[in-house]
């Protein structure tokens, strides 16, 4: 995390990712004035701001607390729950991507905005389970409501109370919905070969960002906005969250959904309150949170007097979460190695990055309509992401000086201006140097990947007389074939109605496409509809688009992620 990041965390209200950003309380302060004017008429200025800002809520002992406690959370949070969750992530969604044993399904939409749309409402719903079902299960198992009990301790409600989360509280629900979009990401990636993409407004899934518009700083307020009933039973309104804080007897336990209330209709627990129905905050030992760092303390204290081995269990994993999140798993700022210094590069070997990735792009022509660095550019972004699903892997330079044919007379693509060719003896060389310049360094996986068909020959040279020098050794060279004579492209691409004719090979549909979606700059558009005009490209590549782009490199990455995954668990 970065200094600006790690201080304007500490601002939420220029945090868009935050649910007090000043858009979120803009919009809810609208709501508000709508409010009172349909149930309070026009009243007079002064009158508005005491109905908006009460000083009896603002100024109560229990909203101090709160403006204290999130100063404090957000040490812990930054600190501990941000490491865990992000080590976790990067556990759970790769090993459940490659585990999953489904058979694909395609289909023929080529709309990249409706997949898109689709999957982010899907990853929507999933967190919203995952959170309905972590706050459920903290309401039913008693050692966990003492933790959750910190949250309803509050005796008035402001947008601060949000934060009123105790660490463990906040970490099983980041951890269960996390889970639950885990799946939902791996069932795509796996059902419809998808790389899943989220469609994100301002940093934030775009239906969680409309959601947050709605009104959802009034969940905690003391502003009463309820929905109609056929209404309710879909959504949470804000005056349903405000009775689900409330300790009277018939409000007990209801309302546990955070969007939907859908959840609570299925488990039996909605409540949909009449307008202007009382109700009261707080719990039986709300004086027992005197202060901020009570509300840390004693769940611990509570629940050790009760259940002194699960305490005991609990605490213990938490540090060693927190232990191996931030000392042992450490992300590093960037995957490639060109980007890091060595201190960097040695304390990332030490943590467990012994994964190398080599790729080899080429400078070579692509027809009339595309730049001659496509390969480079494709594998920037195919490379990358491969790095960081596998995890502790580390990426070298790409080798862009390779084979392109003969220069003199000039043969292959070398007939083209523009394209740069060296020897296979120089690029086996260069591809046995840096393997061995990685090994010394303490690298004990290298995998190669070539993005160009030329390369692929000497890339599996290069790894056999590797691995036969370092078999001993306890290091594996890899040539990666499937990166490029990738089988599930070319069936994926005629399952869309395209002939093979029309795919074409060199600089063609798979080629361009490919380009487009990892730098869009790098296409000549206004040929596009010229193909058979021009050498040195095949197929009908006026048919590329970003969309068919996005779904070939997510068959690229698939493929490889799998392969390296299973080489290195």
């Amino acid at each position: 995390m970065s200094w600006e990041q790690l201080y304007s965390s500490f601002i939420p209200f220029i945090q868009s990712t935050e649910r007090l950003y000043w858009l979120y309380i803009l919009s809810s302060l609208i709501i508000c004035l709508l409010f009172i004017k349909k149930t309070h008429g026009n009243p007079k200025t002064k009158e508005l701001f005491q109905l908006l800002f009460p000083k009896s809520v603002l100024l109560h002992k229990s909203a101090k607390i709160d403006y204290v406690y999130f100063f404090l959370k957000k040490v812990i949070f930054i600190l501990l729950l941000v490491p865990i969750n992000g080590w976790l992530y990067h556990q759970i969604t790769p090993w459940l991507t490659n585990h999953l044993v489904l058979q694909p399904i395609t289909f023929a939409d080529n709309s990249n905005l409706i997949w898109l749309a689709t999957f982010s409402f899907v990853s929507l719903l999933a967190m919203d389970f995952g959170l309905f079902l972590a706050h459920y299960l903290f309401h039913k198992v008693p050692f966990l409501w003492t933790f959750h009990k910190v949250h309803h301790s509050a005796e008035v409600l402001t947008p601060m109370t949000v934060y009123r989360m105790h660490p463990v509280d906040d970490l099983l629900h980041m951890t269960i919905s996390m889970t639950f979009m885990s799946i939902a990401s791996a069932l795509f990636t796996t059902l419809f070969n998808y790389q899943p993409n989220t469609l994100l407004v301002y940093g934030l899934n775009v239906f969680l960002f409309v959601f947050y518009l709605l009104g959802y700083n009034l969940r905690h307020s003391h502003i009463p906005v309820g929905y109609a009933k056929k209404v309710s039973q879909w959504l949470v309104s804000p005056f349903m969250h405000q009775v689900h804080h409330s300790c009277l007897k018939p409000h007990i336990d209801k309302n546990m959904g955070f969007i939907l209330s859908v959840w609570d209709r299925l488990f039996g627990t909605l409540y949909v309150p009449k307008p202007n129905e009382k109700i009261r905050l707080g719990v039986s030992d709300s004086d027992k949170f005197s202060n901020p760092i009570k509300l840390f303390t004693i769940p611990f204290i509570e629940n050790f007097q009760k259940h002194k081995l699960i305490t005991l269990l609990l605490v213990a994993t938490i540090s060693l979460l927190g232990f191996k999140s931030i000392t042992n798993q450490k992300i590093p700022t960037s995957v490639w190695l060109e980007d890091l210094t060595s201190p960097e590069v040695e304390s990332l070997i030490a943590q467990g990055y012994v994964n190398a990735l080599v790729p080899t792009g080429g400078t070579e022509q692509n027809g009339a309509h595309m730049i001659l660095g496509k390969h480079n550019y494709v594998l920037k972004t195919t490379a990358e992401t491969i790095a960081k699903q596998v995890g502790n892997t580390l990426i070298t330079p790409i080798i862009k000086y390779v084979p392109e044919g003969n220069i003199n007379p000039p043969e292959g693509h070398m007939q083209f201006a523009g394209t740069l060719s060296i020897s296979e003896a120089t690029f086996e060389a260069i591809l046995t140097e840096t393997t061995q310049s990685l090994i010394q360094h303490g690298f004990k996986n290298i995998f190669f990947i070539g993005d160009s068909g030329g390369n692929q020959a000497s890339q599996k040279k290069v790894a056999n007389q590797l691995n036969q020098l370092y078999s001993t050794q306890g290091i594996k060279i890899h040539h990666i074939a499937s990166y490029y004579a990738n089988r599930e492209q070319e069936t994926w691409l005629k399952n869309q109605g395209f002939a093979q004719g029309q795919i074409g090979f060199h600089a063609g549909i798979r080629d361009t496409s490919e380009l487009l979606a990892s730098n869009d700059y790098g296409v000549r558009k206004y040929l596009l509809n010229e193909q058979g005009k021009h050498s040195g490209s095949g197929g009908e590549f006026g048919y590329s688009s970003v969309y068919l782009g996005k779904k070939l490199l997510g068959i690229k990455i698939n493929t490889t992620v799998k392969y390296m995954t299973q080489l290195t668990e």
